[in-house]
This record gives structure tokens, sequence and C-alpha cells, in this order.
């Protein structure tokens, strides 16, 4: 870095900032991605719940907006939400402190619980992998999906008030 500094490529801490912001969406960006696939497959899922006549509950939901089934309803998209990013991480083998480059404890080849020599997750399994793996699941099934809902929330009421906005100008 300090060749490129000396050639007028910039200073030695802006590019390891730009490399460290480079390296945190690199690991954010799946996660994210997986975080917005289990939010929008919960989506489904309780849409479909709530409405009458449509597998898998044909009685439906009478009242959406009750307190108990609101909160019944956060609880079971934690617990469903950390069941799906379980298999999405395990599928994918993105791992959230692998990502950041950390190493979890438990991780060193004495602890290999079994190869299958699939390629993934699967390859070395050890204690440290099974703990990334359902940390990261958690994060996402508890944390993710949460944070990715707000925002795409967020995203529809902004969009449908600027449509609201130019109708009232026009």
């Amino acid at each position: 870095t300090t060749v490129a500094w000396a050639a007028g490529e910039g200073s030695p801490l802006l590019q390891e900032e730009e490399n460290t912001t480079d390296a945190l969406w690199i690991a954010l960006a799946p996660l994210l991605a997986i975080a917005t696939f289990v939010e929008r497959v919960l989506e489904v899922v309780w849409e479909r719940w709530e409405q009458a006549n449509v597998w898998p509950n044909m009685a439906g939901v009478e009242n959406t907006s009750d307190a108990t089934y609101i909160t019944q309803k956060k609880l079971r998209s934690h617990w469903l939400g950390t069941a799906i990013a379980l298999v999405a991480v395990g599928l994918t083998n993105v791992r959230f402190f692998r990502l950041l480059g950390f190493e979890v404890l438990f991780s060193s080849p004495g602890w290999v619980l079994f190869d299958a020599q699939i390629g993934g997750i699967f390859d070395n399994f050890t204690v440290g992998t099974l703990i990334d793996w359902m940390m990261t699941a958690g994060i996402v099934g508890w944390g993710g999906t949460e944070l990715t809902h707000s925002i795409i929330e967020g995203l529809v009421k902004g969009r449908s008030l600027w449509k609201e906005m130019r109708s009232c100008l026009l």
C-alpha cells in the first residue's frame, strides 16, 4: 500500500477502509439474501394461513389484529424462520462468523465430527461449524427476517405515500 500511496493512488488508510467495506458487503450480502428469502417465505405462509378456505388452514383467522394472535404469530415466525434459515445456511454454507473471518471455538481439525466429502458445510464438519451454523440461523431467523420485513414494509409505505402525493399534485 505504501507504493500505491507514493504513486498517488490514495493513502493507505483510505485503501484499508475500502477493503474493510468491501469485505463487510461480501460477508453481509449473502446473509441479507437469505434473510430476504426467509422473510418472503414467511410472508406467503402467513398470508395463506390467515385466508379462509385455503390450505393449510381452511378455517382462516377471524381477527388478525388480536393481540394474542399477533404474539403467537411473531413467536412462530421466529422459530419457523430459524428452521428455514438452518436449511438455507446448510445448503449454501454461508456462515456469519466464518464470513467475517472469526475462528469459532472448537473449529480445529481435532474436533471434526464427520467429513462427508460432498462439498459445502458437511466437509470437515466440526463442532465449531455446528455452532456457527446454529448461530447464523438464529441471527437470520430471529433478527434478520424481522428487520427485512420492516424495511420492505417501509418501502411499500413510502411508495404508497409517493403515489398519493403525486395524485394530489395532479
